[in-house]
């Protein structure tokens, strides 16, 4: 397959031509902006072309350019000045190149209902992967929250091969997701060419926060150091103390407790002893370890919804903690509100694995 990619890219090096590779596809949506990815064969301005009922209107260029290991140039176009909760239409183009037209929503304002989802764990699973991101864009939510492991290495072949898939672009084209980054993929090179976080006081592309409506997230990056005197842990600290959100939720791509496989983990229990309780987070998501396993600890619920594709791993169900257990492929879909947030798990086929209502 390496190849065949780059002998793809001689070609189009060769030619002169400035054309897409992939996407476009979105990230760090916001009431009033969002970045749209587009992986090229050049460093030429990549235009977006956007607007509402259908017309393309507006248009905006190329801010930034990341490359990836392969030498190729995923652009991020901003565009800003937007409404809140509104669906727009863009599209992209380069030299003689121009994608599909798709659509986006602007977050919601505070007070108005919204739908996300959540995976994690895709890796070699392919085929659950492909299933679970159609049955995910048929969901129809305004936003995604990936745990990691989106392909088993930092490689360009895997990011391309196991990630950036059909079904994959399909689902992100129209459907901004926020990842919390894995073991597998890392922070290499290619995670940080091809995903980008909004802006937020971590000042870091690696571990970040944002709010959506009536919803606060934080991303902590497992990866990297969260021991109490580290800088994502003193940025963890601080923000969730100072979020006034009605719901709070935090992603980590390993687990904070966890009955079976990996099992729990010290330096995250500190954390949530001392910065997630304090703080009343409502919910912690993860992945990691494959399987489903709902957790409660001190009123958080931990949740660990960890294979949309990956090799199952044998949970356990005999630690206190343990709400439900199960061996299964996963992916969540979640209905937030002001007074009630409804997280659905499924399996792979559709089936309901286990329903989460919190009210407030």
């Amino acid at each position: 397959m390496r190849k065949k990619v780059v002998i793809i890219f001689i070609l189009l090096y060769v030619t002169g031509f400035a054309e897409i590779i992939m996407g476009p596809y979105l990230q760090a949506v916001k009431t009033d902006s969002i970045c749209v990815l587009v992986e090229c064969n050049s460093n030429d301005a990549v235009i977006v072309e956007y607007g509402v009922n259908g017309s393309y209107d507006n248009f905006v260029s190329t801010e930034d350019v990341s490359t990836t290991t392969l030498t190729t140039y995923v652009h991020r176009v901003k565009l800003s000045g937007l409404k809140p909760n509104t669906l727009y239409n863009y599209r992209a183009l380069q030299g003689k190149s121009k994608s599909l037209g798709y659509n986006f929503r602007t977050a919601v304002n505070e007070g108005t209902s919204f739908r996300f989802a959540w995976m994690a764990d895709c890796r070699t699973g392919t085929d659950i992967h492909d299933i679970i991101s159609m049955r995910i864009k048929k969901e129809k939510p305004y936003f995604s929250l990936y745990g990691g492991d989106l392909c088993s290495g930092g490689s360009y072949e895997s990011f391309k091969n196991e990630f950036f898939r059909k079904n994959e672009l399909e689902l992100i084209a129209e459907v901004p997701f926020f990842n919390t980054v894995g073991n597998h993929e890392g922070n290499t090179k290619n995670t940080i060419a091809f995903t980008q976080s909004p802006l937020s006081a971590s000042s870091s592309n690696r571990y970040y926060s944002f709010d959506y409506g009536d919803l606060h997230v934080l991303v902590l990056n497992t990866e990297m150091p969260f021991y109490p005197d580290s800088p994502q842990y003193k940025f963890a600290e601080k923000n969730l103390a100072a979020t006034r959100k009605i719901w709070k939720v935090v992603t980590s791509h390993v687990p904070v407790y966890c009955c079976g496989d990996y099992g729990d983990n010290k330096r995250l229990i500190y954390m949530a002893n001392n910065v997630f309780e304090p703080n009343k987070v409502d919910i912690v998501i993860s992945g990691h370890s494959h399987f489903y396993q709902h957790n409660l600890v001190n009123g958080i619920h931990y949740m660990i919804i960890g294979s949309a594709g990956a090799p199952l791993a044998e949970p356990k169900d005999d630690c206190s903690y343990v709400i439900k257990s199960l061996r299964d492929y996963n992916y969540a879909i979640v209905d937030v509100s002001p007074t009630n947030f409804h997280m659905v798990v499924y399996n792979a086929e559709g089936s309901i694995i286990d329903t989460i209502d919190l009210k407030k």
